[in-house]
This record gives structure tokens, sequence and C-alpha cells, in this order.
């Protein structure tokens, strides 16, 4: 769902399993640090792949923690 909603966002043509290699992130056990890396085109485009996952992340963690306190 992640993917499908950042796909939405920016509004790009492929599929979501190609999205797959328009990024990286890593998770830190220690910090609970995510750093998520955008690839594209441009540094504009990298940024706005990378943010937008980021913002559909913490939007998707909200819905869950909202969902599991009804």
């Amino acid at each position: 769902p992640v993917l499908r909603e950042v796909r939405s966002r920016l509004g790009l043509n492929v599929p979501v399993d190609a999205m797959q290699g328009m990024f990286s992130n890593t998770f830190d056990l220690d910090s609970g640090l995510v750093t998520v890396v955008g690839v594209g085109s441009s540094p504009s485009s990298a940024a706005a792949m990378a943010n937008t996952i980021v913002d559909v992340l913490i939007a998707h963690q909200r819905e869950q923690r909202r969902t599991d306190v009804e």
C-alpha cells in the first residue's frame, strides 16, 4: 500500500515492483532511525521520492496506531 500511494502522489507511471529500485532504506535498531535515499534523474526527483516515501510511511503508521487504539 505504501508504494502504491507514493506512485499516486508523485504521478508516476511505473509498476510498483519497478519502484523498489528507485530508493533504498535502512533501519537502525539501536536508535530507531530510518534512512530513506531516493534515486532519480535529478536531485529534485530523488528528494521528492525519498520525502514522499517518508510522508506516506508516517501517515500509514499514524493510521495503524489510530486503528489499534480504537
